[in-house]
């Protein structure tokens, strides 16, 4: 249920203005992990569904999670934070 509420939290950030930004190394590796892990389970969902507007919501989902991912990618780098998750 926590990760719900956090969740909606960084969702009321964001549409107040605010980037959520993870705080330390562990947090945005896990951030990232589980990124890369919501990515591949988008792309499975994209190759079952065969409606229309269910191909388009999992286009979307993947263009959301890649920038997600890019930023958190960028973040990583900034703080000079290594890790092992890498998209293909």
């Amino acid at each position: 249920m926590s990760k719900v509420k956090d969740f909606f939290s960084k969702v009321s950030g964001m549409l107040a203005g605010k980037t959520p930004e993870p705080s330390g190394s562990d947090e945005l590796l896990s951030d990232i992990d589980e990124i890369a892990d919501r990515l591949s389970h988008c792309r499975k969902c994209f190759n079952l569904v065969t409606d229309d507007d269910l191909i388009e919501a999992a286009i979307y989902e993947e263009l959301a999670l890649r920038s997600r991912y890019a930023y958190l990618m960028k973040t990583a780098r900034e703080k000079g934070i290594t890790g092992r998750t890498v998209l293909k």
